[in-house]
């Protein structure tokens, strides 16, 4: 009885640990993603400003 009582502590010792990594993981990819999406929103902001830019010297 004993043995199995360890058994199931260390599963849900594992379990937690799982969770823990699960939630590091999405929080780096959330802080990640957002890092894409403010460079791609550079991108397209300077992609737009050189744009005007060039319409405005060739008129």
């Amino acid at each position: 009885m004993n043995r199995m009582k360890n058994e199931v502590d260390a599963q849900i010792r594992d379990n937690k640990l799982d969770a823990v990594r699960i939630g590091r993981s999405q929080t780096k990819l959330q802080h990640y993603g957002s890092s894409l999406n403010n460079q791609l929103s550079a991108t397209e902001h300077c992609t737009s400003t050189s744009l005007i830019m060039k319409r405005q010297l060739t008129v």
